[in-house]
């Protein structure tokens, strides 16, 4: 709803701005709210959890509640079963003699991006760590 209030107060004209920008505030002030809230019942409930998660580099907030709310299996499960629920493990596509290409599919896909976006933002630190690391090899002693 916010995306749709900032893209509607682009082109709204000049007379229902204020009205526009009220909703804004409201909207902005109501999501500080809640991520409060969420974060607080997190840190509440699931402190062990979230703290190893946090642990883990690329991993923040987002992908931290995320997990928690959308895969209540974790710890419980192995790290096969974890992969297949969340749709990360490749499946075969075979039939017969045929053999097919392996994908990855189905599964719980809001985890699978928050995830994906985690890796993303690991592979940037694990890059500038690497990097670092190369120039300081690389240096005359």
């Amino acid at each position: 709803m916010l995306v749709a209030e900032l893209n509607r107060l682009a082109q709204s004209p000049a007379a229902t701005r204020k009205s526009i920008d009220t909703i804004i505030e409201a909207l902005a002030k109501e999501l500080d709210r809640i991520g409060s809230d969420m974060t607080g019942h997190v840190q509440t409930n699931f402190a062990d959890l979230s703290a190893l998660l946090d642990s883990v580099k690329g991993v923040g907030k987002t992908t931290i509640s995320t997990l928690i709310c959308e895969v209540p299996e974790l710890g419980k499960l192995s790290r096969r079963k974890i992969g297949a629920l969340i749709g990360v493990a490749p499946v075969n596509r075979d039939s017969g003699q045929m053999r097919g290409k392996r994908t990855i599919f189905g599964g719980r896909s809001s985890v699978r991006q928050v995830l994906y976006m985690a890796a993303l933002s690991a592979s940037e630190v694990m890059l500038s760590t690497a990097n670092a690391l190369q120039d300081r090899l690389e240096a005359p002693s």
